[in-house]
């Protein structure tokens, strides 16, 4: 045990986590500027990284050639018997070969406590099941790579491969999860050499995880991984979690659900490899469904780093940080959700050339006749805080190219609480940054478009179709504050609903 990584967390005190901060800050009412974001307002997929730490090995792969079952080595995969011996030993005898199969039995179910995986490993599911014990212990991974990281070039590129399997954490077996008791009891934990240059490469598809009191599936530091047809249901935490720099992950096709999930995917960089935070992300095909204790899709890249989102769907919320970095977030649907993680958490939140292009955003919040104590946005750019100082005085655009904003069913408006808005500027200097709005729908149903009253830099372009009852609301300013600042640059179309355009005050 002595050459266990930290635990992936332990750094929250320096870095505290944003869901717990958000939180936090929603009930004190404690925004800071607007951070908006950088460079070109272009919608084009940024192109990726180029220093060598962060390219995948061509043709990194798993052999073939040898295969073993548990079955040789005694499990029963009856689902009451334990077999964390029997599949420990198989996969040790890849490890001895170089590289191999295990391959598991179809229809059966291996009651599982925890397993070291390496690389070189094709883990080969059958459409068979893992099942976590009861009373697991907190900290325990079920499958995990902590004591076999890849660690020289040979390891980096023989790849791990997880295909066709559920890991299932029988999270109603497993005693007090929802105040973070067993975070650290991730299903499947990945992770390469952190500070070093190989990583672990890992190729995930047809994998479900789910019942978990933490995470499905935890990447760590140093990881390069490609993710296929995920399946995430009800997994505490999220059911895919990213919390080390120096990660670079596709996926393609997730689908997230359940009653106890966390974020869903929760990309949140606080552990240093290589000196940074950096991560490397696409999401393509991604729907998140919403659940009663669903949180907000967590997107971080950090550290000069790069997200790009495609054909997705978040309807629990999203919150999206790049400290200098890139996110483009291109035809998704993105909802907003109303509850314990902040009133508004769709955020722009310290995002550096943030654009988004085409999609759909949607107002949630509390119904029609309930007061509210925030407003409820499709949007709020908002700062509660930085792992950068330099760069929060670095402006920045944030873009909305060819968007709809619209106020979900039943949200209904003025019930006595704060309006409903498409997009919600928390508070900022001109100098802090542009908003772009570009082409842009506003329907029926929202009180305000766009909500400056707080101060900011706004940049009208196109022609933008307002169909909200206000077009946009500004501060009713003192003589010599120049906290506003509008650009009309393109011509604004009102809709047959709007009674107002420009409405100073508040």
């Amino acid at each position: 045990m002595g050459n266990e990584p930290p635990a992936p967390h332990s750094t929250r005190p320096v870095h505290p986590s944003r869901r717990r901060l958000l939180g936090s800050a929603a009930l004190t009412g404690g925004f800071a500027a607007v951070l908006a974001a950088a460079g070109s307002s272009r919608a084009e997929t940024p192109a990726a990284p180029t220093d060598p730490v962060d390219r995948p090995v061509p043709g990194a792969d798993a052999a073939h050639g040898t295969t073993w079952s548990p079955e040789e080595f005694g499990a029963v995969g009856d689902g009451r018997t334990d077999d964390t011996g029997a599949l420990q030993a198989a996969v040790d005898a890849v490890r001895d070969a170089g590289s191999g199969t295990v391959e598991l039995r179809e229809g059966a179910v291996y009651l599982v406590s925890s397993v070291d995986i390496q690389h070189g490993l094709t883990l080969e599911g059958h459409g068979a099941r893992i099942l976590r014990p009861p009373h697991h212990p907190q900290g325990v991974r079920t499958l995990t790579t902590q004591h076999r990281p890849a660690r020289t070039a040979e390891q980096h590129a023989s790849a791990i491969v997880l295909r066709d399997l559920t890991v299932d954490g029988a999270i109603h077996e497993q005693g007090a999860f929802r105040d973070y008791e067993q975070e650290q009891s991730s299903l499947i934990f990945l992770n390469g050499q952190r500070d070093g240059p190989y990583r672990q490469v890992v190729r995930i598809s047809g994998v479900t995880v789910q019942n978990s009191v933490s995470d499905g599936i935890h990447l760590w530091t140093a990881t390069d991984a490609t993710i296929t047809d995920l399946r995430g249901v009800d997994c505490f935490r999220g059911g895919l979690t990213i919390t080390g720099g120096d990660n670079r992950v596709r996926v393609d096709g997730y689908r997230g659900s359940g009653e106890f999930t966390g974020a869903h995917i929760d990309i949140e960089l606080d552990t240093l490899s290589n000196g940074r935070f950096h991560g490397d992300f696409e999401i393509r095909d991604a729907i998140v469904e919403d659940g009663p204790h669903t949180r907000p899709t967590d997107i971080e890249c950090g550290d000069g780093g790069r997200a790009v989102l495609e054909n997705c769907a978040f309807r629990s919320g999203f919150t999206m940080m790049g400290l200098n970095g890139t996110i483009r977030v291109t035809d998704c649907e993105l909802h907003g959700k109303d509850g314990d993680e902040g009133l508004v958490p769709r955020v722009v939140h310290r995002g550096d050339d943030v654009v988004f292009t085409r999609c759909d955003f949607r107002a949630h919040g509390t119904r029609v006749g309930t007061p509210r104590s925030e407003i409820l946005a499709g949007v709020r750019i908002q700062q509660t805080y930085s792992f950068d100082a330099a760069a929060l005085f670095n402006p920045r655009k944030v873009v909305f190219d060819r968007c709809t904003f619209s106020p979900a069913p039943a949200e209904g408006t003025n019930d006595g609480g704060e309006p409903v808005v498409g997009v919600w500027v928390a508070g900022s200097r001109p100098s802090d940054g542009q908003v772009v709005v570009r082409g842009c729908s506003f329907g029926q149903g929202l009180d305000h478009a766009v909500d400056l009253t707080l101060g900011g830099h706004l940049v009208l372009e196109g022609t933008n179709r307002i169909d909200s009852r206000i077009g946009f609301r500004v501060g009713s300013l003192p003589p010599g504050d120049s906290r506003h600042r509008i650009e009309e640059n393109g011509s604004l179309t009102p809709g047959e609903h709007t009674v107002e355009m420009w409405q100073r005050g508040g």
